[in-house]
């Protein structure tokens, strides 16, 4: 009777190696991508609360700047393929005479 468990234990386990190498390849080989992960590309993602974030994707030759939030999508901009607005590339600047030091010594001092 053992020896019947231990081949049926060695028989599953080989089952179940042929199921994750089979999965495995198929992802290496790119098996069942299916035609939209070829139609919409993400091109970036940023975190801006818990749950919300705003992602560009590239859908048609366009770049689509998108709100994403939980049960909400909502079209911000869109623009055309590999272009971003001038401010989009400056850094955001601080208002004048901004201590940044000042105000980390102000919240060590409360805590």
């Amino acid at each position: 009777m053992s020896g019947s468990f231990l081949q049926m234990i060695i028989g599953l386990a080989v089952v179940l190696a042929a199921i994750v190498l089979t999965a495995w390849f198929a992802r290496r080989m790119g098996v069942g991508g299916g035609q939209s992960a070829r139609l919409i590309k993400v091109i970036s993602a940023l975190q801006v609360g818990a749950k919300e974030r705003v992602v560009v994707i590239e859908f048609d030759g366009q770049w689509m700047l998108l709100g994403v939030a939980p049960g909400r999508v909502n079209a911000l901009a869109t623009l055309p393929r590999g272009t971003l607005p001038d401010s989009a590339v400056s850094a955001p600047s601080l208002p004048q005479g901004f201590d940044f030091a000042a105000l980390l010594r102000k919240a060590r001092q409360r805590g």
